[in-house]
């Protein structure tokens, strides 16, 4: 009998079981500020406002928050994650950047600055926040004319995004990697506010945006299929536009019920849809502001399909959420996609499980952090294979696209071991 093969057909073993086991879920935590909208709030209420606070996965707060004071934001309106594992958070009332620690929260300092202060932009207060495809960190103005341009190492200011807007709001960047800003918040000279498009440096509107659909376009968010999403925020609606810009439709309105009478203390009748993201299932996830007046707070993180289906929420009763964003937790390897301590087959079988989907931008198998799962983020997976306590395949990495193969294959291998070995031992 050979026992020298009996550790090579358990790891064989294991191998087969991991690739048809269920695979759990990745760990990530989304990141979140509260402003107090009707700037009344902080007064009656202050641990509710102007505070970074985070939640995990399944929609529940993670302890402490980021509070207001020296080191804390006052109106905090936009918010990102930069691939140096930073938190950047835009301080309307002190008209300056501040930056964390995006594992602990910790507050962080960048030469001279103040503790927690990134840069400092003064009268042209920072609005809302996105990341390039270059790694930078884009800043609009809050009802000002620019996009500006940052290092998120140096904190240098860079060649702006755009300018000559009238009021810049909502920032992305598409699938063909241009630069979308959503320009005239509550409309101005135009008719209409509309949706900027920066291709190498020209600027130009994008499809039918400036038909009088929008008022406030405080956010967007493309989907997988080229649509762009856009949060209305005082129109109480996020719009869909579709590739290209020249359809438009509804994508959701943004419920509860608007109460008639208003609660005490509410001016505006609106629940105010103010960022959208996705979760880690690749729906879509909209934070709203809420019909706000403490301690009455009616802030939420909403969900829906795709398709514009309202889904389970996934927090309500919340203080009013405004920019929202995810970093990854627990993940602490390249190609971990499952949320434990290896790369193994377990993360090739989630890899094959989001293939294709739009997910929260460095969570789930977004393994190189653009928001789409895809092959670049299987060559993350088979580049990192076996780190941590993972076992490298025996046979090889599977190419995409051949995962029931693969697994086919590995069982006739099994059965044949096995055959193998019942002659042995028999010998």
């Amino acid at each position: 009998m050979s026992y020298g093969r009996l550790p090579q057909l358990a790891t064989q073993t294991l191998l087969v079981l991991a690739l048809l086991a269920p695979v759990a879920p990745a760990f990530a935590d989304l990141w979140a500020t509260s402003v107090d909208p009707y700037g009344t709030g902080s007064a009656v209420e202050p641990t509710l406002y102007n505070k970074v606070f985070r939640f995990d996965t399944s929609g529940s707060k993670i302890e402490p928050d980021v509070d207001s004071g020296l080191t804390g934001p006052v109106y905090p309106t936009g918010i990102a994650v930069a691939p140096n594992g930073n938190i950047y958070v835009s301080s309307v009332g002190t008209g300056s950047i501040m930056f964390y620690d995006g594992q602990s929260g910790a507050p962080l300092t960048l030469g001279g600055n103040p503790i927690g202060s990134f840069a400092m932009l003064g009268a042209a207060a920072p609005a809302q926040m996105a990341i390039g495809p270059d790694g930078n960190l884009y800043v609009s103005e809050f009802f000002g004319t620019n996009v500006r341009v940052f290092d998120p190492d140096t904190g240098d200011e860079l060649e702006p995004g755009a300018e000559g807007l009238e009021s810049a709001g909502g920032l992305t960047f598409g699938p063909d990697g241009d630069l979308y800003v959503g320009d005239g918040f509550i409309m101005g000279e135009r008719d209409s506010a509309r949706i900027v498009r920066v291709h190498d440096g020209t600027q130009s509107t994008y499809g039918i945006s400036d038909m009088g659909m929008l008022s406030s376009p405080t956010a967007l968010q493309f989907l997988p299929n080229g649509d762009l999403l856009v949060a209305d925020l005082l129109g109480n609606y996020v719009g869909r536009f579709d590739n290209g810009g020249f359809g438009f439709a509804p994508f959701a309105f943004i419920p509860p019920e608007i109460p008639d009478p208003l609660p005490p203390g509410v001016q505006v009748p609106s629940n105010n849809p103010s960022d959208i993201d996705f979760d880690e299932d690749g729906n879509v996830l909209i934070s709203v502001l809420g019909l706000t007046s403490p301690p009455d707070n009616r802030g939420a993180l909403l969900r829906y399909a795709l398709d514009g289906t309202p889904l389970d929420p996934l927090a309500e009763n919340l203080e009013p959420v405004g920019a929202i964003a995810w970093t990854p937790s627990l993940k602490t390897l390249a190609g971990n996609y499952d949320g434990d301590d290896d790369v193994d087959a377990d993360d090739y079988s989630k890899w094959k499980l989001d293939y294709g989907k739009r997910v929260a931008a460095g969570n789930g198998a977004d393994g190189n952090g653009d928001g789409v799962v895809d092959a670049g983020d299987y060559t993350v997976w088979r580049n990192n294979l076996g780190t941590g306590g993972g076992v490298e395949l025996a046979a090889g990495v599977p190419e995409p696209g051949s995962g029931l193969l693969a697994i086919l294959g590995l069982l006739i291998a099994l059965g044949a071991m096995k055959k193998k070995l019942f002659w042995d031992c028999r010998t």
